[in-house]
């Protein structure tokens, strides 16, 4: 099967998933569980036969229920909006449009249409969860990027159909139903680097400090529950503190290279360290 992930997202695995494969469980009996969705890529490379997909974005878990049911409703919809509103003034429009009053595909062609003409494909929300990103200056997709992009939704659909609960919540509201022999991924907004690296906030309410705790705290009880999980973030020093191997037995640490995918100048995108931790071997 070709390339699925169909959304291009910040911080997404895509092209770390040659370094993490290793690191990940050889199996797990249970359900797999990943509540910072994002671009799914993870989920995608894994293809599990059970799993939980979860994230505090409604607009983007609004969009792979609908890529789910009705691929081509969803293709189509994005293709209506390419054809209509691919320009400067055009993406301001579409930008102004209220999910709330939208059917999820029609969401969901929305949230295609921005991923793909919003500077570098960042998704971005302010205070009040509105979308903020600015146009991104692409050429308009041809044909071939059409069909591309249908088939890409087709087999996501494939993947997700009969296999997949697809929530919006709170992760740790959602992670209260993890078993013994589960498996967990997690891949929170990241700790900024500087500030000006800061592009985390994908829902309103944003991932603060207390969040990053509470996330601590709730690997600890999946780890007494006999969850296994893997967490990836950038390689910090406050990532590093809370998940302590000294202070939070049976943690172990990894350290791999991530390319910086959000930059004004590809040239500018310099390598980075991310920090991989598990509660397993």
């Amino acid at each position: 099967m070709g390339r699925i992930p169909f959304l291009k997202w910040v911080g997404g695995k895509g092209r770390l998933l040659p370094r993490l494969g290793p690191l990940l469980p050889l199996s797990f009996t249970g359900t797999y569980w990943e509540p910072f969705l994002g671009g799914g890529a993870m989920f995608f490379f894994l293809r599990p036969q059970q799993a939980v997909l979860s994230d505090t974005n409604e607009e983007l878990i609004r969009t792979y229920r609908a890529v789910r049911e009705h691929p081509r409703d969803v293709a189509h919809a994005f293709e209506r909006l390419v054809s209509k509103y691919w320009s400067p003034s055009g993406f301001a429009e579409v930008v102004k449009m209220q999910p709330g009053k939208m059917s999820d595909f029609a969401v969901a062609g929305r949230m295609l249409f921005l991923n793909r003409t919003a500077f570098n494909g960042l998704y971005r929300v302010n205070s009040k969860g509105q979308f903020n990103a600015p146009w991104g200056k692409y050429p308009q997709p041809t044909v071939l990027d059409l069909l591309d992009i249908s088939l890409k939704l087709d087999q996501a659909s494939n993947v997700m159909y009969g296999r997949t609960d697809i929530r919006t919540g709170d992760f740790e509201w959602i992670l209260a139903g993890a078993e013994e022999g589960d498996f967990v991924y997690l891949d929170p907004p990241y700790v900024p680097l500087s500030e000006t690296a800061s592009f985390t906030s994908y829902a309103a309410g944003g991932f603060g400090p207390d969040d990053k705790k509470r996330l601590a705290l709730l690997c600890t009880r999946l780890t007494k529950k006999g969850v296994r999980w893997m967490l990836s973030n950038s390689y910090n020093e406050v990532t590093k503190t809370l998940f302590d191997p000294a202070t939070m037995p049976g943690v172990n640490h990894a350290v791999i290279t991530a390319p910086r995918a959000v930059a004004a100048k590809s040239s500018s995108r310099s390598s980075v360290k991310e920090l991989v931790i598990r509660n397993y071997t």
